[in-house]
């Protein structure tokens, strides 16, 4: 049987979490007997016969909706892994962010869940994946269709479950299927070295990872502040700024983009990490960060409760604005907590429980 992979249009130019996943679901599906392949356009996945199609990203609805109805055409199910940021998270960035597209939409009077669709249409016309763009419909709503059409979607964790219930109400069969890890959870903080850093954040420099606002407030507070991701180039100005930012300020520090081993490396010599993005769905870095025995201290516009419990302590992005964020984040960084159980996963069981749910839709089919 084969499994046929549609990902956004720049999945392997600017490969993410989405495109991660897919790597090592693939890895453990071939082992079970599955054949696969990777599509990244319409025209390819009209071109590749396969049983079942998987599609990636509920917040990409135009561009999975576009897949769904070439799939539907051929007479194949499909899947979704929703991967869906929580909505008020996506609220507050658009009116809090530094995201310059959002602004310039925000001084137009534009309301954010029609800015947030109309970044996606942008960003499709731009590949020139025209039928995709013209899709009619509010962002919310095509996520619906979707949830809709789909044989069975796969959430990330019970939180993105839920909303997904209560916000699209699509009454879509589910299967919760958690991301692995791949650091070692025995690697805790009697291991360590002394640190170099007080505080460190992992993750793309970018609006939605609120680099720069981080950077900001850590340049008045002395703690020894590093930062670990690539520089986004769809954002080049924030990037400068970032950049400026550190470089005017001694105590922070710009390590650049690591692999997963250095990563580990460089946590091994840190205190506390930090994340404070807008919004994620569970993010890898997050788990990967406390099974290290790093103290933790993570965005509340996440759904991190299925893999690190209820222990973490969790703020608001916005408290990171204004006069008195730097005293915030000192609070922060002395309330932040080591997770006393980070749930073990290996990658494999998720590929178990996909041939699983494969096997179930292509049985219904």
């Amino acid at each position: 049987m084969k499994v046929v992979f549609a990902l956004r249009a720049d999945a392997f130019t600017k490969p993410g979490g989405d495109s991660k996943k897919v790597e090592r679901y693939r890895t453990g599906l071939n082992l079970l007997g599955w054949e696969s392949e990777v599509v990244t356009s319409a025209r390819e996945l009209l071109a590749t016969p396969s049983d079942i199609v998987h599609l990636m990203n509920l917040d990409t609805p135009r561009e999975n909706m576009h897949y769904a109805s070439i799939a539907e055409r051929s007479g194949r199910p499909f899947v979704i892994s929703t991967i869906r940021h929580p909505f008020d998270g996506m609220l507050s960035m658009y009116e809090f962010g530094h995201d310059r597209f959002y602004r310039q939409l925000g001084r137009l009077g534009i309301e954010a869940e029609t800015g947030i669709g109309f970044r996606e249409q942008v960003k499709l016309l731009k590949q020139k994946n025209v039928p995709a763009a013209l899709i009619r419909g509010t962002y919310r709503s095509l996520q619906r269709q979707l949830v809709k059409k789909a044989s069975i979607v796969f959430p990330m964790a019970t939180g993105e479950a839920n909303a997904i219930r209560s916000d699209l109400d699509a009454g879509t069969k589910q299967k919760i299927i958690r991301n692995g890890f791949s650091f070692s959870p025995t690697a805790g903080s009697d291991s360590r070295p002394v640190t170099d850093f007080d505080l460190v954040s992992v993750g793309r420099i970018e609006p939605r990872k609120n680099s720069l606002m981080l950077a900001q407030a850590a340049a008045g507070t002395g703690l020894r502040t590093a930062f670990v991701g690539s520089l986004n180039t769809n954002h080049k100005a924030y990037a400068d700024n970032f950049l400026q930012q550190i470089a005017e300020h001694e105590n922070l520090e710009y390590l650049g983009s690591k692999d997963h081993n250095e990563i580990m490396g460089i946590l091994q010599r840190c205190d506390v990490y930090i994340n404070p993005a807008w919004f994620e769905v569970v993010s890898q870095a997050d788990v990967e960060a406390a099974c290290m025995g790093l103290r933790i201290v993570s965005t509340r516009h996440s759904y991190l409760e299925d893999a690190l419990g209820t222990e973490v302590q969790r703020f608001d992005p916005i408290g990171l604005l204004g006069s008195g964020a730097s005293d915030r984040l000192l609070e922060l960084f002395d309330v932040a907590t080591k997770v006393s159980g980070a749930a073990n996963r290996d990658w494999g069981e998720c590929s178990v429980e996909l041939d699983a749910a494969y096997r179930e839709v292509l049985r219904v089919a």
